[in-house]
């Protein structure tokens, strides 16, 4: 309610205190100030609070060590982590380390595929070896390298000569349902090998993972039989080179691609 220039002044509880011209003496005061036309003509500025920067220690990295081993034909490559308690008083606990395989014959990589201590470790190696192998073997000499595996293992232990079983029928089921491709007419000898061993051992019966081993027979059984006919293979031009086996144009595209995102997810 002013009065020309003239601003009044409301205190705490809308009491009025006053007409002011200035409203520097307000903003003073801590105040609203209104001016003739009930607009508000300033608000005190807000206290300006001292800055506190808060940081967050992180902590410090895990030192890392890398070194090959060499065991049977196979060099692995192990990787070490050494973790720090935030507690200096808490003991130093063990390291932790992974070991992958990077090279070996194709005995040592076979071993290292059917071997029950690293199954389910090393995650990415089925997989990688099932759609590269063709480039540097056939199946019928990998079916036979397995069987020759599992026949070995006769005079082991049984429980390891189970879980070698039940590690072999899970590494056909993936191959079967992965590259089913790969399965034809020539690999019906090794075929013949593994299904005799899983029938004294009682797995083609249904005993085994999930009772699916008889299934898994009877698939691959579909996959070779000599009375299917095998898909028509592209005639060489006469005169052409001879194909190279590790040309990445003879693999699938998508189980390139596959492999290319595995490396990339386990790059350390």
């Amino acid at each position: 309610l002013g009065r020309g220039r003239e601003a009044t002044v409301l205190g705490p509880g809308g009491k009025i205190l006053g007409p002011f011209d200035s409203t520097g003496a307000l903003r003073r005061l801590g105040w609203g100030c209104l001016g003739p036309s009930g607009g508000d003509l300033g608000s005190p500025a807000p206290p300006t609070l001292p800055r506190t920067r808060w940081y967050y220690a992180l902590p410090p990295q895990a030192p890392v060590s890398v070194w090959d081993e060499e065991e049977d034909g196979a060099v692995f490559t192990v990787t070490s982590r050494q973790y720090r308690p935030l507690d200096p008083l808490v003991p130093m606990p063990p390291p932790r380390s992974s070991r992958r395989l990077r090279a070996g014959t194709l005995e040592a990589l076979v071993r290292h595929l059917l071997d029950t201590r690293t199954s389910g470790t090393d995650v990415s190696f089925m997989s990688a070896f099932l759609a590269t192998h063709r480039a540097f073997t056939s199946t019928p000499a990998l079916l036979g390298l397995m069987a020759d595996r599992l026949e070995a293992l006769e005079s082991h232990p049984t429980d390891e000569l189970e879980r070698t079983t039940e590690v072999a029928i899970s590494v056909l089921s993936t191959w079967l349902a992965s590259h089913p491709e790969d399965f034809g007419s020539e690999a019906k000898g090794q075929l013949d090998r593994l299904e005799s061993f899983l029938l004294q051992t009682g797995y083609a019966a249904g005993k085994g993972v999930g009772g699916g081993s008889a299934d898994l027979i009877r698939n691959l059984r579909s996959r070779v039989d000599p009375q299917a006919p095998d898909l028509p293979k592209p005639l060489a031009l006469p005169g052409d080179p001879p194909a190279d086996p590790t040309d990445v144009l003879v693999f699938l595209a998508d189980h390139l691609a596959e492999q290319l995102t595995l490396l990339d997810a386990v790059r350390p």
